[in-house]
């Protein structure tokens, strides 16, 4: 199970990492960050199929083609945190290596976006003065914080995407027909 679960919880990690470092100058060269958070949070869900397909490869594989809702969520969760974990450290090393910067240029995005808005130019002082708040708060820097942030939304994708797959993937052993035809055979003859 432990193999299992190491490889595809490395896939569904590995497609994440992937995903996001591949699509940055799709984002980052516009300073499109909304674009950026749709192709996240998609790179996350597409790369937690890793979890169906890891479920299912223990059922079919390692587990004589059955599985109960509750192995299937152990393995499932257990993928989940291990992609979690290297999507964490992938997340720590962008932030502390990649691009450094990113939080600044991710404020100053925003910052434009509040002020091309068409809100009173009272309200856009209010909703800048909230944001550089927000982005003051020490964990907002702290890339170890953000590291766990982005561990927790990757596992709780990762519940709902067990849950769903445990449920479609939930199998019991069929019963052997000859074993069922030969006791009904003696309870019809006694």
């Amino acid at each position: 199970m432990a193999r299992n679960i190491l490889i595809y919880g490395l896939i569904g990690g590995a497609v994440m990492t992937i995903l996001h470092f591949a699509t940055i100058p799709l984002w980052d060269k516009d300073n499109n960050y909304d674009l950026g958070e749709v192709f996240g949070y998609a790179s996350m869900i597409l790369s937690l199929l890793a979890v169906y397909l890891g479920i299912k490869h223990y059922r079919d594989k390692y587990n004589n083609g059955s599985i109960s809702f509750k192995q299937g969520f152990t393995v499932g969760l257990s993928i989940s945190t291990v992609a979690g974990m290297l999507f964490a450290f992938y997340v720590y090393f962008f932030y502390t290596k990649i691009d450094p910067e990113f939080m600044s240029k991710y404020q100053k995005h925003f910052i434009e976006k509040i002020e091309k808005s068409t809100a009173s130019a009272q309200e856009k002082a209010k909703q800048i003065a909230e944001l550089k708040k927000d982005f003051a708060n020490p964990l907002y820097n702290n890339w170890a914080f953000q590291s766990f942030l982005m561990f927790a939304t990757v596992f709780l994708i990762g519940v709902v995407v067990t849950l769903l797959s445990s449920g479609i993937l939930k199998k019991q052993k069929a019963h052997n027909t000859d074993d069922a035809q030969k006791s009904s055979k003696e309870v019809v003859h006694e």
